[in-house]
């Protein structure tokens, strides 16, 4: 079985979702003063599109300048299922932001949607700068794409206490970024 294969049902069932959700709640506690897009290659889209991109699924415009650029990602398992292993980026996603020369600007959300939203610890986020403190040898945890495919796949495992967890917090920070805070 593919890579391609084993995500597809992932991508049209709860990748996109959270995209698209994150998107929104962006853009209503942001206001009109901010663009919210979905930007990512194949962000928001039911299907895996081709090519080979890490960059952000969603950027933040202030008066058409970028702000912020937010990778999303999340697990279908509950927070208490995680907890102990911590959350997981794909190391390719913390290359971009060590390569990008705007790596203050790079966000990082984890979203356990739907299972804890909205009472549970549904919100995890981590600014690029601290994120990328973990790319070593030591945060690295494999695990496997689904039970059926035996396909394996390689995270960095960042504990949950280094993660944020407020909404307004995440919404200042932006603000911030654009100079509004």
């Amino acid at each position: 079985m593919s890579f391609k294969k084993a995500y597809l049902s992932v991508r049209r069932h709860e990748a996109r979702w959270r995209e698209v959700a994150l998107q929104a709640l962006l853009q209503a506690s942001l206001g009109s003063r901010y663009d919210v897009r979905l930007t990512g290659l194949g962000a928001g889209e039911a299907d895996i599109l081709e090519g080979n991109s890490s960059s952000p699924d969603i950027t933040i415009y202030r008066e058409g300048r970028p702000v912020a650029e937010v990778e999303v990602t999340g697990t279908r398992y509950p927070y208490y299922a995680i907890a102990d292993k911590g959350l997981w980026l794909r190391p390719d996603k913390l290359r971009y932001a060590l390569r990008s020369p705007y790596t203050e600007r790079i966000i990082y959300v984890h979203l356990l949607i739907p299972q804890e939203f909205p009472e549970g610890p549904w919100l995890h986020w981590l600014p690029a700068k601290t994120a990328i403190l973990f790319l070593d040898d030591e945060h690295q945890l494999e695990l496997m794409v689904t039970s059926s495919s035996k396909l394996k796949e390689h995270y960095v495992s960042i504990p949950p206490r280094v993660w944020k967890t407020e909404w307004h917090s995440l919404i200042r920070h932006i603000r911030s970024l654009a100079g509004d805070e």
